[in-house]
This record gives C-alpha cells, structure tokens and sequence, in this order.
C-alpha cells in the first residue's frame, strides 16, 4: 500500500503494519492539530465516515491512499462555503414547499422533505464543526424544529408541517445564513457570496 500526503509518496508496506504506518504519517502531518484531515480518497474514489475502518477492511486491495490536508482555518471556510451554498439553495424552495403542505403534498412534496430533514441535520452537524459563536443556539433551533417536524409528520399534520417549515426552519435559516455570511465577509471567503 502507498500513501500520497502532502505531496509525498511513501511506501507503507502491507498488512497490518501499513496501517500502524499510514496512522503514524497522518498524526505527524497534522503537526499537532495544526492540519486535518480534508480528502481521503483509496484508489482514487472519495471515502467518508471512518476512513481508517474502511481501510482496515480492504487493505490487500488498496493501491494508494490519498490524504489531503488542509489546516483547520480552511477546513472552517470550507464548511462555511458550503453551508452557505446549500442554504442559498434550500431558502427559495422552504416557502413552495410550506404551501404544497397547505394544498395537500403529492410525493414529490414528500420527498423534498425528506431531502431538507436531511439538510437540516447536515446542518446542525456543520455547526457543531465549525465552532463560531451562537453556534449552539442555531443547532437547538434547528434540533427543535426537526423534534416538531418529526410530531406533524407522524400524526400526518399537513397544516403543522406547513407552519413549522414556515415559522420555524425559514427564519432558522435566514438567520444561519446570514450570520455565515458575516462570518465569511470576516474571513475574506469572498467566494461562498456570490
């Protein structure tokens, strides 16, 4: 197994020993947490979640892992670009989407929920990461409206999803956004506000 980080190509050997090795090299290219990990990719397709897990499995299998790293401000601009991107997206389809729940939602209304559940999790995870201040009041906001949502959804409450979409995850929202949109504008992510 090979390990490409950094610009380095190292040998790690096999087995079980190539894993103690590829452990070793990224500890010492996080420089003391002054690096993270951003990118781990295994033969060059992306791997999420516990990558180390995932290596442990296939290790006789894998050619090169590639660990890309980045330091922990760009790590934090990174996720703010991105939660930005998604919100810029999520924002205009939270109204229409509140109203097909007024009128009667068809399945595709349906699914759009499920996809901004999914969002609004990825969200407050994102938050947690990221560490900037009312971080914690913007994750209890949104954990509460995932606990409502949740509610309305199971007695089939049309009228309450509608509201809480409305009265509760829009104004969450608008305001995560617009405080990452400070928080970029502080950190010169000029990039995230286009």
């Amino acid at each position: 197994m090979k390990l490409d980080i950094k610009g380095r190509l190292v040998d790690l050997g096999s087995g079980d020993e190539a894993l103690d090795k590829l452990q070793a090299e990224i500890d010492r290219e996080s420089n003391q947490g002054t690096y993270a990990v951003r990118r781990v990719l295994v033969d060059g397709t992306e791997i999420y979640g516990d990558y180390m897990q995932q290596i442990r499995e296939s290790k006789s299998a894998i050619g090169t892992v590639t660990i890309e790293m980045a330091t922990q401000s760009e790590m934090r601009r990174e996720m703010i670009e991105d939660a930005l991107a998604y919100l810029n997206r999520a924002i205009p389809v939270l109204e229409p989407l509140s109203e097909r729940f007024v009128q009667g939602p068809d399945s595709e209304a349906w699914s759009l929920l499920g996809h901004m559940v999914e969002g609004m999790q990825w969200i407050s995870g994102m938050l947690a990461l990221t560490q900037f201040n009312q971080a914690d009041r913007f994750r209890e906001g949104v954990s509460q409206a995932i606990g409502n949502l949740q509610g309305a959804i199971q007695i089939q409450d049309y009228t309450s999803i509608s509201d809480i979409i409305h009265f509760e995850i829009l104004p969450v929202y608008e305001e995560i956004r617009d405080h990452l949109i400070q928080s970029a504008e502080a950190e010169g992510s000029q990039h995230a506000l286009q």
